[in-house]
């Protein structure tokens, strides 16, 4: 009975050494993975988090670098006279590139990660859009005018807006997605606070 409690108590403590080395070599992997981890996280702790956080931080950026854009292109259009000369094709351009572009790209590497990026982009856009409309309204009404198209305008606005929300929504959602979303780890909340509480 003796060396069979004797043998039971060696194997006891084989056991015991076995599973303190299995911890220890458990946290080793750990700690190297989560220090792997890390390095793949976005550099600005906070907007590495796919939550509604980031896409309204991202969201009112994106706007004020459209305001700016904005007035730059005010500010180019007053100083070459692209509107006075008729030079509707620069004016275009320079929307095109500088008002709708720009804060599409800033939202798409701000929010970084394709959903997120898609929805602010839409929303966006379409304020851009409405905005742009509005201020703009005398031209628009000329423009309308001239052509004889009152009649679809109220069909044509709309779809005008939806469209020009939607191809910002895309330009974020591929910015975020290929230059954000696949080189980095953008991580959900839920899934920090869970790896913290273990």
């Amino acid at each position: 009975i003796n060396k069979i409690s004797e043998k039971i108590e060696s194997e006891e403590s084989v056991d015991k050494d076995v599973e303190r080395e299995c911890q220890v070599t458990y946290r080793k992997l750990e700690r190297a993975l989560h220090e792997e981890l890390d390095k793949s996280l976005r550099v600005f702790r906070p907007l590495m988090e796919r939550d509604s956080k980031t896409i309204l931080a991202g969201s009112i950026v994106s706007f004020f670098v459209f305001l700016a854009m904005f007035f730059l292109t005010q500010y180019f259009n007053n100083q070459m006279g692209w509107l006075r000369n008729n030079q509707l094709g620069a004016l275009f351009t320079s929307i095109i590139v500088l008002v709708y572009l720009v804060p599409s790209l800033t939202l798409g590497f701000l929010i970084g990660f394709r959903r997120g990026s898609f929805i602010a982009g839409f929303v966006l856009g379409m304020l851009i859009t409405l905005f742009l409309l509005i201020y703009h309204i005398n031209y628009l009404l000329a423009w309308v005018n001239q052509w004889n198209l009152s009649p679809y305008i109220y069909f044509m606005l709309p779809i005008i807006i939806i469209a020009l929300g939607g191809a910002i929504g895309v330009i974020s959602s591929f910015v975020s997605g290929f230059f954000v979303e696949d080189r980095t780890l953008v991580p959900a909340e839920e899934e920090i606070e869970f790896s913290e509480g273990i």
